[in-house]
């Protein structure tokens, strides 16, 4: 009787030592399935942000096209027209109808602590009649979020601007490590430093995600 109690004694044992094993190999796994997951949510909780923010500046910036393109010039090449959107809107009201309450941002600024966006806006021409010489002026903002993870890593960046669609983008550097260019998800857009001013102050790191109005 004593024999049977010490066998079972040692079973027991011994499947509590292979429960344990199962864990001590198991628990890697799920935290790391557990990080996969929260990380994937995170990515699309910050894309569905910035889509949205880029909704709303291109709706305000189609609901005042005309006045801030004749500001501008009505360009005929890559420009810069943030300025002249600030003289005609100088406390930037007209974008808050369009912007969820509490979203700061600054128009063509270098980031501050208490800015969640930053924003810059181009003055280019569409090719209606490339044969004949015809174009039509548009506009598109490309802005990035401040509030992005430190130092993220560029698959992940890449896959975040993936998410927001084809105006997604990310910055990336010159040989030097400063950026320099965005270039945009599936290779739909690019935009560079020596094209046009203001790059600098939306790609205020590497790996900067960025989202482009018109696309």
């Amino acid at each position: 009787m004593q024999e049977k109690k010490e066998n079972e004694s040692g079973s027991m044992m011994m499947e509590i030592i292979a429960v344990l094993a199962i864990l001590a190999i198991m628990t890697p796994i799920v935290y790391q399935q557990a990080l996969k997951r929260s990380r994937e949510v995170s990515n699309i909780n910050m894309a569905d942000e910035m889509r949205m923010v880029k909704n709303a500046v291109s709706a305000y910036l189609d609901a005042n096209k005309e006045t801030f393109l004749q500001a501008c010039g009505s360009p005929n090449d890559l420009t810069n027209c943030t300025s002249h959107i600030t003289d005609i809107d100088p406390s930037l009201s007209g974008i808050d109808p369009f912007l969820l309450r509490g979203t700061n941002y600054e128009f063509g600024t270098s980031n501050s602590e208490d800015v969640d966006y930053i924003i810059q806006v181009y003055g280019s021409y569409t090719p209606i009649n490339k044969t004949e010489g015809i174009y039509q002026p548009n506009l598109f903002a490309v802005l990035s979020s401040t509030s992005q993870p430190a130092d993220l890593k560029k698959g992940r960046a890449m896959q975040i601007a993936s998410l927001i669609g084809a105006g997604g983008g990310i910055c990336e550097s010159d040989h030097s490590g400063s950026p320099d260019h965005i270039s945009g998800s599936y290779g739909a857009w690019s935009l560079y430093a020596s094209e046009v001013t203001g790059i600098s102050t939306i790609c205020f790191e590497n790996n900067t995600i960025v989202a482009r109005t018109d696309m």
